[in-house]
């Protein structure tokens, strides 16, 4: 029966013991709760460099946003430059192309007309078909039955006083340019000897001829006045041409006698 005591308070004891050690162990599991959830919780401080953050990122999103449309008003500033250079720099080019090729024209017809005073002005009593040639080189079907006629009747005088005469081109210079057609100023010095004039006379004859432009180059009218002596010579460098037994005829305004 003592033993029966002894047991019964033995349990008794350790029940007692048990107790204390439980509600401290419920005590510390609170307490470590209570601290966890401390450490979770926010500070002022984090609470204030958080919205630091915030605050910062809103005002670059705000600068970006403002900023967008200055971005976009240069880039159409410079669109608008780039595109006015474009059309300005064609413009400019196509107006240096134009004065390129009216100055190729130019020197076309230059060209044309000096080579054909050259020619018109040369010619040897002897054998004048290079001479009827030269003139109707070039020229429009009007012009060349104009020269059908005129060699026709200066064939003969100019055997008659044997009329030979060379010729070098001086200058040619464009006066007047209209649409196509181009009015050109030639100077060609000459020298002349006939039954007349037995030493050379050199003189500078202009030739004013009219040429029509590309593609189809065309000399349309021929007009040229008496020469002027380079030497000192008198006369007006051509020998008379007024057929035999008639009174010459006087000068018309240009200075050559009518044909």
């Amino acid at each position: 029966m003592t033993n029966d005591i002894d047991t019964t308070n033995v349990t008794a004891a350790e029940s007692k013991d048990e107790e204390p050690r439980e509600k401290k162990t419920a005590a510390n599991t609170s307490t470590q709760n209570e601290k966890a959830l401390s450490d979770s919780a926010p500070t002022p401080a984090s609470e204030t460099t958080r919205a630091g953050s915030e605050a910062g990122v809103g005002n670059r999103l705000r600068a970006l946003s403002a900023g967008r449309p200055v971005a976009v008003v240069a880039i159409l500033a410079l669109v608008a430059v780039t595109i006015t250079f474009a059309v300005l720099w064609r413009d400019a080019s196509g107006r240096a192309d134009g004065l390129e090729q009216q100055h190729a024209d130019e020197a076309t017809a230059e060209r044309i007309a000096g080579q054909y005073a050259v020619g018109a002005a040369s010619f040897d009593h002897r054998n004048l078909k290079p001479w009827v040639a030269a003139l109707k080189s070039g020229t429009d079907t009007a012009l060349t039955s104009r020269f059908d006629s005129a060699v026709e009747t200066l064939t003969p005088l100019i055997r008659e006083v044997q009329w030979v005469q060379t010729s070098k081109l001086i200058a040619a210079t464009t006066l007047k340019h209209e649409g196509d057609t181009y009015v050109v100023q030639v100077f060609v010095s000459t020298s002349m000897t006939s039954t007349q004039n037995q030493e050379p006379v050199n003189t500078v004859t202009p030739y004013t001829l009219t040429v029509s432009g590309p593609p189809n180059w065309t000399i349309t009218d021929v007009a040229g006045i008496a020469g002027t002596p380079q030497d000192g010579s008198t006369g007006t460098g051509q020998p008379d041409l007024t057929p035999p037994g008639e009174a010459p005829n006087p000068p018309t305004e240009s200075g050559q006698a009518p044909r």
